[in-house]
């Protein structure tokens, strides 16, 4: 009986499939080192981009490498939203000039002397677009028809100069009149009347040595600016007063 022939044996095939997903791999890690060296100095959003790009690619390749994550955008907004937020509170705070304060400041403490020393009715304050106002009643400061100052006059300009201290915007004093001329005046028109009235007041506010004289001066208007027409004695006694403004600082 004939012998058989065995068939020789086929060596088996090694399984070199993964060779392709390792040169992708190396592809990948090689443009991720390239672009690295490229951009020496890369801003964050360009990083976040960059990152997102590869997670993609990295993530298209998950048999291979495993899954990528990739920050979630809802998140990238909210902490863009979160910085925005912070910089334009920041800003805000850097628009409030710091001496805004010190005359509300300011204010406060003169509401509350008026009080203490029962003015409510001859002294007040207003914030206006100049700064901080101080309006006077004549009949608080002065005889009628007259620029000398009465003792509690006195003792208000030593007040108001204790408090001037803490500051260092300039200070105008304004004299104003109502539209008749004063009986028994030695004034010859209200113009001198109420210009002699400011400069009286400042310098005894003046007397204060802590004070500097180059921040104050002295105005006259009259009758020319009056707070409501000159019709009736209450409306007259309203427009006879002497105006202490605290100016805001030069924006």
């Amino acid at each position: 009986m004939a012998k058989k022939k065995r068939c020789p044996k086929h060596e088996e095939h090694v399984d070199e499939t993964w060779l392709i997903p390792y040169a992708d791999l190396l592809t990948l890690l090689l443009a991720l080192f390239i672009v690295l060296f490229a951009t020496s100095q890369t801003d964050k959003q360009k990083l976040m981009e960059m990152s997102k790009v590869f997670s993609i690619i990295f993530t298209s390749q998950k048999g291979v490498m495993g899954d990528a994550s990739i920050q979630p955008s809802n998140q990238k907004h909210s902490t863009d939203n979160n910085e925005k937020t912070s910089d334009q509170g920041e800003a805000s705070r850097q628009l409030i000039p710091p001496t805004q304060g010190e005359m509300a400041n300011m204010q406060k403490k003169l509401n509350q002397y008026i009080t203490m020393q029962n003015l409510p009715g001859y002294m007040v304050t207003s914030m206006t677009d100049e700064g901080l106002m101080i309006t006077i009643k004549d009949i608080a400061l002065f005889p009628s028809g007259s620029s000398e100052l009465l003792p509690e006059a006195q003792k208000i300009a030593y007040d108001l100069s204790i408090m001037f201290e803490k500051s260092q915007e300039k200070v105008q004093i304004a004299g104003h009149t109502d539209d008749k001329p004063s009986e028994g005046s030695t004034y010859s028109s209200n113009w001198e009347l109420s210009s002699a009235r400011a400069i009286s007041f400042m310098k005894e506010i003046l007397k204060n040595p802590s004070l500097n004289p180059e921040r104050f001066s002295a105005v006259s208007y009259g009758q020319y600016q009056p707070i409501v027409p000159n019709i009736t004695d209450a409306d007259r006694e309203r427009n006879r007063r002497v105006e202490i403004l605290i100016r805001k600082p030069a924006q």
